[in-house]
């Protein structure tokens, strides 16, 4: 931070945002919030994650609560100084995720934290991190990632783990081929009634999961049931004690 503001003549940081609740993109950001005065700003489906980590099982999750100034809503615009920022849900990496769009010096921008990065080999076909765990949807994720970069266009895609870079339409469509594709393969390879079931470890869980009680202390907890099936479905839940 430091060195952003002493090399780019940054005076003050009015606000922080997250491409997504991983650890290595938000555990420092209390950091802006106590040196900087910095609001913070979380996408609606990650509010309760920062706000409470511990009632989660999700991997790269920081011990701590981040407390959010303004919760964005999907499909929000928010006028700062000359830019408008319009927010969106953009899944891929995990359903837990942002994307952020601006024109900046006439160029329409795209920032798209961990769901694609610049190529290292342009001759291949872009493609995305596929970690079930993160909560991943076959008929969305990349899916819905590749669409959304073909509706916006961008002029340039600013993504969080390399440089930026300019795709062709060619090139989103190649990614939107591949996504569709990773979703054909791992219907064929999982045997289940709706392969979500297969990638979606989440479709059923505790919430929270974690919870602190003192020896006698009543206290309750949550199950929540995913139907990935397209039709209704019962569910009989049997709780198992254990001393």
């Amino acid at each position: 931070v430091e060195k952003l503001m002493r090399e780019y003549n940054v005076r003050s940081i009015d606000a922080v945002t997250f491409s997504h609740y991983h650890d290595d993109h938000v555990v420092r950001s209390y950091e802006l919030v106590k040196n900087e005065g910095a609001e913070v700003w979380v996408f609606e489906n990650m509010a309760d994650i920062f706000a409470h980590p511990h009632r989660y099982r999700l991997p790269c999750l920081i011990p701590f609560p981040i407390h959010a100034d303004r919760i964005l809503k999907d499909g929000e615009k928010v006028h700062w100084e000359e830019y408008e920022l319009e927010f969106f849900h953009l899944p891929g990496q995990t359903e837990f995720h942002q994307g952020l769009v601006t024109t900046i010096d006439g160029k329409r921008v795209m920032f798209t934290g961990d769901n694609t990065w610049k190529k290292r080999y342009p001759e291949k076909v872009r493609n995305g991190p596929l970690v079930p765990q993160n909560e991943y949807f076959l008929d969305g994720g990349f899916i819905t990632c590749a669409r959304k970069m073909i509706e916006y266009a961008p002029e340039i895609v600013c993504p969080a783990h390399t440089v930026e870079y300019s795709p062709t339409r060619e090139d989103l469509e190649g990614f939107l081929g591949w996504a569709e594709r990773l979703r054909d393969v791992m219907t064929g390879l999982i045997a289940q009634p709706d392969p979500n079931y297969g990638v979606d470890y989440r479709w059923c869980y505790m919430y929270p999961f974690r919870q602190a009680a003192m020896a006698g202390e009543e206290f309750e907890v949550e199950v929540r049931v995913r139907n990935n099936l397209y039709r209704p479905a019962r569910v009989t839940v049997r709780v198992k004690y254990s001393d």
